[in-house]
Formats: structure tokens, C-alpha cells, sequence
């Protein structure tokens, strides 16, 4: 019955949980608290026992379990180090933590791999939750074996062939590669062609590259029909104009060239050697060039060659229409007289011609060269103009003219010509004499170098043509 104070009882508390370090270790734990209390009769002793348990499982630690997004080539465990963590909040020394399942949800490199991980305490409470990675893909694809751009060809050569042009994606590896064509047509009708190559990943991510290749015409037009080799026509004849095209090269257009004709005097019989120079241009400016010859025999030139007195000298003489102009009321001949000699030259003092009988009373001025002194008209009456413009003394050779046309003055002091064009008018080339026959040539400081104390009195005679019978092309 008497009151024990709290001095008088003594007390202890054992954790079972706790190890020998005084942490809480994994086990079915009991704590035990004993009372104890002396008194006369003896000693008096209360227990208590308190069981601890363990039914939560741990907790995945957040940042360890938060989505990763990676590349679509990184490979995990060998470019990316990651731990998972969990806690406990009995054991936190002694969670097992492991992989339960991994699944690949990727298509091409896209997609999720998704780990399920549990932990589990020394309880058997276990917890799971998944770790997910997303993988993605940022870069553009690449391409291979695209060829240069910005080529030039001839517009008449094919296309370059359609190379094998590859693509390769970090992610799916192999791609399609998509090619289009397109073409358009600027100056001259040239063509550009346009090829592009696109190649698009699973991402949505395209890479294109290009060629233009540009048609270019450098050469120029092929000429056909003309005459390859020389061709000859004498008096009279229509100089036929041979059927000439110009046929480009790019798109095969056909035109019709143009030509020019130059003349030259033979040298050896009476005609000229016609040069017809063909050409043709292009769009783009090339010219296409062809070339004829011609040998017209017994034109209205020829070569007064033949001495009756003094030196031989070739004169080449051309007589032709003159052209009119408008105030011109009666026909004209322009004859032209040239020294046409290799060796010798001489000063040209007179020209003498012949008529068809009864056209020296057409006649009416000589003219058109300062060059011309003086002229004599009459009918087979002429044959000197003044002491030194003569063809007397030919003998048997001698000739008396129509015409004569003093040319220049004495001496080669004041003058020394070489070459002389006149207009006679009122006549035409029909009042010429038929044989053309007789042109008398009077040459004074006849020599080679400067050699010149000779001269000379020249005639020739030839069958001829008329230029006005001739087409002029």
C-alpha cells in the first residue's frame, strides 16, 4: 500500500531493429521496453514489446525515371551512362533495383524505348516504374554521287546520262532519292535543263541538289548544195545560182544563205574567174561559209597582149553597161583599162575601140576621169590623137579606129597611170564591135624597174560577149 516514487524503478528500452552501429537493419524487428521496480518483498518486473513491420515498398527516385531524348544513334549503355535510383524509408542500404523488361517501339531509328524497373526492399515490398528514352532525329539526310553543276553541252548533243544518286540517313540508312527533269528555252531557243534530286527522311528532314545544264551553240551552220568543184560557162550562158541551205545545227533550222560574188581577170585567156563566197549565220552568230568558183570564158574583158611596136605589156580592158542614174537620158559603157603585168608597166597614153558601124554618131561625152585629156569620134578614122598618142607605124598590124581617148599627159614627170575608168555615152556594150576587135592601147615609159625608156603600141582582137547579156548574180 505505500506509494513507490519514480527513483525507485528502473528502466530499459531494447531496439531489435538496430545493428550493432546503431542503424536500423532489414529484419522483422521487435523494440522492448522494461520496467523494473524493487520493493521489500522483492523485485517487480513490466515488459512491453512493440513489433515493427514493413509494408511500404520504396519510391523511384524522379530525376532517375525522367524521359531522356537522344539522337536516333546513340546507342544506350555504350554512349549513355544513366542509374537508377529508388528509396526506402525503412532500408535505404539494402533495395535491390534491376531491369525488369526493356520493349523497342522504334520504326527508322524513331520512336521510344521504354526499360520497366523494379526495387524492392528487404520486406519483398517492391515498387516498378518505367524509364522511357525518345529517340529523334535533327539532321538532314545526305546525298551521293550528284554531278557538277552548271554544265555547258552543244545544243545538238544529248543529255548527260541520268547518274545513280544515293542517300544515306544517320537514322534509316538508305534512302529513296526522288530525281525530277524539267526544261525551258531562252534566247536562240536553247535549251536549260534542270535536274534536282531531293531525298527526304522518316523525320520530315529534306536535303535537294541541282545541275543546270545549259545548251550552248558554238557551232555554226553546215552549208549543202553548192558546187564542190569548179565550174565553167562561156559567153551567153545564165550563170545558174545553185540551191544553197544552210542547215544549223541546233534544231536542224534550214535558211538560205546569202552569197557575194568577186571577180578577177584570167591571166592566160579572155574571161575572169568568178570566187561566189556563200555564208550563213546562226542565232547565236556563228557563220557557216562555203565557197564556188567559176570560170566565165569570153566575158567582156580580155587581155590585150599583142605588139606591132615595141614592148609586149598585158592590158586588161572591161567594158560594161554603166549603171544609170537618174539623170541619165541615153545609154553608156564604162571601159576600164588596166596594166595587168608581172614584168613591165608603162604610162597608159591612148585608148583606141572600133564600133558597130553606124554607132559613132551616138556617141556623145567622154567622160568620168579626170584622167581623160582629149577624145576623137569618127568612123574608121582614128588613129592618133596627138604627137605622142598614136598607133601609126604598125605596118601590117596597123589599125585604124572609131574611138580614141587620150589618157594623162606627156611624160611620166606629171603623171603616170597605170589604170584608167571612162563613161562613154549615148552608146551601149551592143554598139561594141561584134569581135570586140580591136582595141588599140598606146604605152609610153615602158619598162621594168626603173627602166622605163621603152613603149609601146598594142591591139588585140577577141570573141566576146556582152555584159548586158550576161545575169548578173
Amino acid at each position: 500500500g505505500n506509494e513507490i516514487s519514480s527513483s525507485d524503478v528502473t528502466y530499459t528500452f531494447s531496439d531489435g531493429r538496430l545493428a550493432a552501429d546503431g542503424s536500423i537493419q532489414c529484419a522483422s524487428a521487435e523494440a522492448t521496453r522494461t520496467w523494473t521496480v524493487s520493493h521489500c518483498s522483492g523485485t517487480t518486473t513490466a515488459t512491453q514489446r512493440i513489433t515493427f513491420v514493413d509494408i511500404t515498398p520504396p519510391e523511384f527516385d524522379s530525376n532517375s525515371l525522367a524521359e531522356e531524348v537522344l539522337e536516333c544513334n546513340v546507342v544506350l549503355k555504350e554512349e549513355l551512362e544513366y542509374e537508377i535510383l529508388a528509396n526506402d524509408h525503412c532500408d535505404k542500404n539494402e533495395l535491390t533495383i534491376e531491369m525488369v523488361s526493356s520493349s523497342d517501339s522504334r520504326v527508322n531509328g524513331l520512336g521510344f524505348i521504354e526499360e520497366t524497373w523494379s526495387a524492392m526492399d528487404c520486406q519483398g515490398n517492391k515498387a516498378e516504374d518505367v524509364k522511357k528514352f525518345k529517340f529523334v532525329d535533327t539532321l538532314e539526310p545526305s546525298l551521293y554521287g550528284v554531278p557538277p553543276n552548271n554544265v555547258t553541252k552543244q545544243c545538238n548533243e544529248p543529255l548527260p546520262t541520268v547518274p545513280e544518286v544515293t542517300s544515306d540517313d544517320i537514322c534509316a540508312g538508305e534512302l529513296d532519292v526522288a530525281m525530277t527533269e524539267s526544261t525551258t528555252y531562252g534566247e536562240c531557243d536553247l535549251a536549260t535543263t534542270t535536274r534536282t534530286w531531293t531525298a527526304t527522311d522518316h523525320a520530315g528532314h529534306s536535303v535537294s541538289k541541282t545541275q543546270i545544264i545549259q545548251d550552248v551553240d558554238t557551232e555554226p551552220p553546215e552549208l549543202q548544195g553548192f558546187w564542190q568543184t569548179p565550174m565553167t560557162y562561156h559567153c551567153g550562158d545564165v550563170i545558174p545560182v545553185s540551191t544553197v541551205v544552210s542547215i544549223d545545227n541546233c534544231g536542224g533550222v534550214t535558211t538560205t544563205p546569202s552569197h557575194v560574188d568577186t571577180h578577177k581577170l584570167l591571166e592566160t585567156v579572155p574571161g575572169e574567174v568568178i570566187t561566189r563566197n556563200w555564208t550563213s549565220s546562226d542565232c547565236s552568230q556563228n557563220i557557216g561559209e562555203a565557197q564556188e568558183t567559176i570560170l566565165m570564158l569570153d566575158k567582156c574583158d580580155f587581155i590585150v597582149n599583142e605588139p606591132f611596136s615595141g614592148v609586149g605589156v598585158n592590158v586588161a580592158i572591161r567594158v560594161t553597161n554603166n549603171d544609170a542614174n537618174e539623170d541619165d537620158i541615153l545609154d553608156s559603157v564604162k571601159i576600164k583599162v588596166k596594166i595587168d603585168d608581172e614584168t613591165y608597166t608603162g604610162d597608159i597614153r591612148g585608148v583606141f575601140f572600133d564600133l558597130v558601124s553606124g554607132s559613132a554618131a551616138k556617141i556623145g561625152d567622154i567622160d568620168g576621169s579626170d584622167h581623160v585629156t582629149s577624145s576623137h569620134v569618127e568612123e574608121d578614122q582614128v588613129d592618133r590623137l596627138a604627137n605622142d598618142v598614136t598607133m601609126k607605124g604598125g605596118g601590117k598590124n596597123a589599125h585604124v579606129f572609131d574611138v580614141g581617148v587620150e589618157i594623162g599627159t606627156r611624160g611620166k614627170s606629171k603623171d603616170d597611170i597605170q589604170s584608167v575608168e571612162f563613161v562613154v555615152h549615148g552608146i551601149s556594150t551592143d554598139d561594141i564591135d561584134d569581135d570586140f576587135g580591136s582595141f588599140g592601147i598606146r604605152l609610153t615609159s615602158v619598162g621594168a624597174g626603173r627602166d622605163r625608156e621603152q613603149s609601146s603600141k598594142l591591139s588585140g582582137s577577141t570573141s566576146c560577149c556582152r555584159a548586158s547579156n550576161l545575169q548578173q548574180v
